[in-house]
């Protein structure tokens, strides 16, 4: 487990346990959601939410490419997983499709801040799985990705609410934490191995903790 020091609206910092794929499983079973019925008695989402992020390095070349070396996962604001692979993460998801029994007609979903962008990188993984659907307004635009293999579905978060992740969070209508700003340098090289310092690593857990906070707000 590592604790992450995220910024509140108020200017107080809260401690955010956090914990690997590994360090879950024990923890996942304490964790229930009911069903909330949707579309024609047919299809079916978890009462609750999840929200994903992930932190990218871009290799500048003759041929410019990045990858991501940190991603973090918010499960129903109860749960907060991190992990450095792509690997880790289809290991998550395939966990939490088994734990809460997830199919076609039954979906997790998970709202993601910009999803065009992640969505270059998440596609890469998800062409393993079967029934893959997109729906975009335009090319690297998608409203949203469902995977009914896994019973889950990718939501984009800013379609939702009109507004950068830091505008969304910081507002006074939305929620009790807000987007960390400044503690984590882009223009550094980053991989998987890459040991992040405590600003930095409390930098990613901000910014899932603090959309699921406006998402939920902003539904109620």
């Amino acid at each position: 487990m590592r604790v992450a020091s995220i910024p509140c609206k108020d200017e107080t910092l809260d401690s955010i346990p956090t914990y690997t794929v590994n360090e879950i499983k024990d923890k996942l079973k304490n964790i229930k959601c009911n069903n909330l019925h949707v579309k024609n008695k047919k299809q079916w989402h978890l009462e609750d939410f999840a929200t994903f992020d992930i932190e990218t390095t871009t290799i500048i070349s003759d041929t410019p490419y990045g990858f991501m070396y940190h991603w973090q996962f918010s499960l129903f604001n109860q749960l907060v997983i991190t992990g450095r692979t792509w690997e880790e993460f289809s290991e998550l998801l395939e966990m939490l499709a088994k734990h809460f029994n997830l199919y076609a007609n039954k979906k997790l979903i998970i709202y993601v801040h910009n999803l065009g962008f992640e969505f270059q990188f998440i596609k890469d993984f998800l062409l393993c799985y079967d029934d893959i659907n997109v729906f975009a307004t335009k090319k690297r635009e998608p409203i949203y990705c469902t995977c009914d293999e896994l019973g889950l579905e990718f939501r984009c978060s800013q379609r939702l609410s009109n507004m950068s992740l830091n505008k969304f969070t910081t507002s006074e209508l939305y929620g009790k934490h807000i987007k960390a700003a400044g503690d984590l340098e882009y223009r550094v090289l980053r991989i998987p191995t890459t040991e992040l310092d405590d600003k930095e690593f409390g930098y990613c857990i901000a910014d899932v903790v603090a959309l699921y906070d406006a998402v939920k707000s902003k539904m109620k």
